[in-house]
């Protein structure tokens, strides 16, 4: 499994509006407006289509909101985020790759075919990160793989201190 820092499911807390009066997809018709799979994302980042074949590089430190910094949204457990506490370390221990999410898209919001737009409150989509995933590397908007966080490849490396 590959893991990106902040990366979440779904947004928790939309209110999905009825753009298709009902009728627009078969989810609609049978679950009303949070059943609607018409929505596409809108990105903060516009993806180039191309995406490079190297490998990741190592970010040199972690980034001001890396996961694995102390205080971090993932350390505090916050509902908009995937990650826990047990996670991150899960994933330490494992060895399992994860990458830091800079330069990454993000969704900012959704559009309806209808034409009718969302843009639900930031904090439901700061770590709404949605990057193409090519052989289990995450890519940036420019097309290069993410970097592996060095949040991660500190604790990995305090891990084997401790060993």
């Amino acid at each position: 499994m590959t893991y990106l820092c902040h990366i979440s499911q779904q947004p928790p807390g939309v209110e999905w509006p009825d753009a298709g009066e009902g009728i627009c997809c078969d989810g609609a018709a049978e679950y009303g407006p949070s059943g609607c799979l018409c929505w596409e994302p809108i990105y903060d980042l516009d993806q180039v289509a191309e995406l490079d074949e190297e490998g990741p590089g190592l970010r040199a430190s972690p980034c001001d909101d890396c996961a694995y910094r102390g205080g971090s949204p993932e350390r505090r457990g916050e509902e908009h985020v995937s990650g826990t506490p047990a996670l991150l370390g899960a994933i330490v221990e494992a060895n399992q790759p994860c990458f830091c999410h800079q330069g990454i898209r993000r969704i900012v919001g959704f559009r309806h075919p209808s034409g009718v737009t969302l843009t639900p409150d930031i904090p439901l989509l700061e770590a709404a990160y949605r990057p193409p995933i090519e052989h289990g590397i995450p890519h940036r908007a420019d097309g290069r793989p993410a970097d592996l966080c060095a949040g991660w490849a500190a604790a990995r490396l305090g891990q084997g201190a401790r060993s």
